[in-house]
């Protein structure tokens, strides 16, 4: 056997286990009968292809913005807080709160080192300290007012979190199919009645009212309850929406004090809080009984659901997670033709051209199959009212147009992170068939690889103490 004929641990067929070599597009040995070619894809990439040049651009591509969005990093922290959090649910506050900041210690040191790389490697941004000194400002608050929302409530046990989830997708007649579905689950979460739930942490900088009219539609959650299902044999009832409004309740010195000084005005800052209130009365002087309307106003306050922190509980419908299958297992069909379309012409193209430059090879291939793949304008602008970041590209279909676009080394790299080993640095993670998924019961915490089962590397070093972190 040659060094290219060399077979990899976890690349087995995933219909009869037989080794598969590493030459060139990963297939099948020749002593397997099942002589297909490996593929996946994820539920941001199945939303993506609703716009077909969309996926070609981000997925055929894989096309990145140059640069993240504020919100796209405080999001991505705020995971990471929620990950550390979790891990300690039980424990004492003073501990949870102690671990955290840790947490963001390594988070904005990253940051700060290099302004315009960020912590995630493959997307930068530029960013200010003064934007850096604010972000943590804001995730302090929040966190602390998630501890005071959720710090006491037992009836929820993180099991599983971050966990990396792949199966390949089954027809209506129960056969496997070609494809792999793939997915990161933030979190499993078992209620006190043993029911399992999908958690999902989300932000919002738009209030929470709405949230459910742009998000609820998802089919996010159903095809990770399937993935669950088939690759760890649990059944899913529903989804905890853990939402987080990205805002603060105000300070008492922006509580304005009427003219002749006698009370507070009536008009309240925005994203007032009973107890916000409450702080501002005693900050000016004054007695919540002074003034009539400070009580019913505090009363008011305390009665409508909270502005900064809502966890919702969506029961699966009967028989949605089933379908949900059905459809990836169809969809995985379209997607498989685009990919392959695009590699054939990406070949072509390499084996008559020298140059190693990504961009004049994304600008020649895009000129000869751009019109197989067609434009969907409903996705120019999505449902937060922010425009397609690939939108000059998709129109003008130039190399001067891939200015601020840069080329990623895997299409899924959502599922790829300094948490996982580094087995799962691939475009082609697939589950060794003959690795069961064992789950851990009690105060343990499922945290392995999905392709090697090997243990991941914790969020937190054993030696990262409260002793040697920062204000």
């Amino acid at each position: 056997m040659t060094q290219s004929d060399t077979v990899s641990p976890g690349n087995h067929c995933i219909f009869c286990g037989a080794l598969a070599t590493v030459t060139g597009i990963p297939r099948h040995s020749p002593g397997c009968v099942h002589m297909i070619d490996r593929h996946s894809f994820t539920n941001s990439e199945r939303k993506s292809a609703v716009c077909a040049q969309l996926w070609l651009f981000k997925y055929g591509f894989r096309l990145r913005s140059g640069r993240k969005s504020k919100a796209l990093i405080l999001g991505s922290a705020w995971h990471e807080l929620m990950s550390t959090w979790w891990k300690l649910k039980g424990k004492h506050t003073l501990d949870r709160w102690q671990a955290c900041r840790a947490t963001a210690d390594i988070l904005f040191a990253d940051l700060e080192k290099d302004v315009e790389v960020g912590f995630d490697l493959h997307n930068p941004v530029k960013i200010s300290l003064e934007v850096l000194s604010d972000m943590r400002a804001l995730l302090g608050g929040m966190l602390r007012g998630y501890e005071a929302c959720f710090g006491n409530d037992d009836s929820l046990t993180m099991v599983a979190d971050e966990l990396v989830l792949g199966h390949h997708t089954i027809s209506v007649k129960g056969h496997a199919g070609v494809s792999m579905v793939m997915g990161k689950v933030d979190k499993i979460l078992v209620d006190s009645y043993g029911q399992h739930w999908i958690g999902e942490h989300k932000t919002s900088s738009s209030g929470l009212d709405d949230w459910r009219s742009k998000n609820g539609y998802d089919p996010q959650a159903p095809t990770y309850a399937w993935l669950i299902k088939q690759s760890m044999g649990i059944d899913v009832v529903g989804v905890c929406y853990d939402l987080a409004f990205k805002g603060q309740p105000p300070k008492p010195e922006q509580f304005k004090v009427v003219a002749k000084g006698a009370r507070l005005s009536k008009q309240l800052p925005a994203h007032c809080t009973a107890h916000a209130l409450l702080t501002a009365i005693r900050f000016h002087g004054f007695d919540v009984d002074d003034v009539g309307w400070y009580n019913e106003k505090v009363t008011e306050l305390q009665n409508r659901p909270d502005k900064f922190f809502r966890r919702e509980f969506v029961r699966f419908q009967a028989g949605a997670v089933e379908r949900v299958g059905l459809e990836l297992h169809s969809e995985a069909s379209r997607l498989r033709g685009y990919q392959r379309r695009v590699d054939n012409a990406l070949q072509d193209w390499q084996d008559t051209h020298r140059s190693k430059d990504w961009r004049p090879k994304v600008a020649g291939v895009l000129a000869q199959v751009s019109h197989h793949y067609p434009r969907n304008a409903s996705a120019c602008v999505n449902q937060w009212g922010r425009r397609c970041s690939f939108i000059d590209l998709c129109r003008y279909q130039s190399i001067d147009s891939l200015d601020g676009l840069e080329q990623i080394p895997t299409k899924h790299r959502e599922l790829i992170d300094e948490t996982q080993c580094t087995c799962a640095a691939s475009d082609t993670m697939f589950l060794d068939p003959t690795y069961t998924v064992k789950m851990i019961r009690g105060e343990d915490i499922v945290d392995l690889c999905m392709v090697c089962g090997k243990d991941r590397k914790p969020l937190l070093q054993p030696t990262t103490t409260a002793g040697n972190t920062t204000t």
